[in-house]
């Protein structure tokens, strides 16, 4: 959709790590892996947020709330594979989220869905289905 981009907000990449589980049948280290890339994530998007905020465009409020909507999405555990699946189809296809990652004048980066995919799928082992 490119909210951002309509406001002239359009974010650098970083390579940030996502926690991985070393067992991949240990369900608390899988917790843990999703836990750390999930709030990495929050972080990243609240940092966004902040600095929208900062400009003082009431238009950017609208994006202030997509980016809240968005964190409420990250579960803060994951339930089973069914629920793995389903946040997975929403990493991979929602646009806002995307357009979230893409480079803003802040210089904040923004880079979600990639750290989120990694824990998930070091996590699918020790989930029940």
């Amino acid at each position: 959709m490119g909210l951002l981009k309509e406001l002239g907000l359009a974010p650098a990449r970083h390579a940030a790590n996502a926690a991985t589980a070393t067992d991949p049948t240990d369900a608390g280290a899988a917790q843990r892996a999703w836990s750390t890339a999930r709030s990495s994530a929050i972080g990243q998007l609240r940092a966004l947020g902040a600095a929208i905020r900062r400009t003082g465009d009431p238009a950017g409020e609208a994006l202030i709330v997509l980016l809240q909507a968005m964190t409420k999405n990250f579960a803060p555990t994951l339930r089973d594979g069914r629920h793995a699946d389903e946040l997975e189809k929403y990493l991979r296809e929602d646009e806002l989220l995307a357009d979230a990652e893409t480079p803003n004048p802040f210089g904040i980066v923004v880079d979600v869905r990639r750290p989120l995919l990694e824990a998930l799928s070091a996590s699918r082992a020790a989930l029940p289905e």
